[in-house]
């Protein structure tokens, strides 16, 4: 299977969870770090941001939404607090505009052969399953 085939697969089956679940399982559910369904697709939409910025030498944090000091940091937990912080109040309807305009984006410059971006899409792959199970779990469905 292509790059793109698998990137396309792990989308289907995030999306097709999120067309499954309600308003109150995405905006209103949290886990006890105060994460939502909307957060954590907020989150992805923001790191695959960061990809498209990355690919087009941006700075990563500013696609994050983060410090200048975290461009280069490997300290995820400590990046990933600072985005859900910053976007945890935003409505379930702008995020998943935000989730979908940006997978749109990022899909329409894969199938069109962007190099750089094709050599990342495979994290971006997992990065769809894994947060689609932890959604899964969150609103107890499968």
């Amino acid at each position: 299977m292509t790059t793109l085939a698998t990137f396309d697969d792990a989308w289907t089956r995030l999306d097709a969870l999120v067309k499954r679940l309600d308003a109150r399982q995405l905006a209103e559910i949290r886990d006890p770090a105060g994460w939502a369904a909307k957060d954590h697709l907020m989150h992805v939409a923001k790191w695959e941001q960061a990809l498209l910025a990355s690919v087009d030498g941006q700075p990563r944090h500013q696609a994050l939404g983060t410090e200048p000091s975290t461009d280069g940091s490997e300290d995820y937990d400590a990046i990933n607090a600072a985005i859900f912080a910053a976007t945890r109040d935003r409505a379930l309807p702008e995020v998943l505009e935000t989730l979908r305009a940006t997978h749109a984006t990022t899909r329409a410059r894969a199938a069109a052969g962007d190099a750089a971006l094709l050599k990342d899409l495979p994290g971006y792959v997992e990065h769809y399953d894994q947060h689609r199970g932890w959604i899964e779990a969150l609103v107890g469905v499968r």
